[in-house]
């Protein structure tokens, strides 16, 4: 699956934050987290959970109950919006090899 996340470059000028994706191995899922979306489990290198939308692949929480609660709460429209604005990052997104990936989320066995 191909997940997506922001990464943060301070010392970049013009692009302080980006977007960087990779494949990677789903853990656990598609569960149903409400409202019509689904999540998948990701676990990192050094055991770090991630919740991943399902469409999007983009990290939504740490957790399956979190992110439901997050959806049972929230706005039916902003949760749209999110969507669609999360559509088009992963399509700007850079692919990186998941070594690189999880080293810029600090998420390598060593880290």
């Amino acid at each position: 699956m191909i997940v997506y996340t922001q990464r943060y470059r301070p010392f970049v000028f013009g692009s302080p934050i980006d977007f960087i994706k990779c494949n990677v191995e789903v853990h656990l899922g598609p569960f149903d987290v409400g409202a019509g979306y689904q999540a998948f489990i990701i676990v990192a290198p050094n055991g770090k959970v991630f919740i991943a939308e399902a469409e999007t692949g983009a990290f939504i929480g740490p957790s399956i109950e979190h992110v439901k609660e997050d959806i049972k709460t929230g706005d039916p429209e902003e949760m749209k919006r999110q969507i669609e604005t999360a559509r088009k990052q992963v399509q700007q997104a850079v692919l990186l090899e998941p070594e690189e990936f999880w080293k810029w989320l600090k998420c390598n066995k060593e880290d």
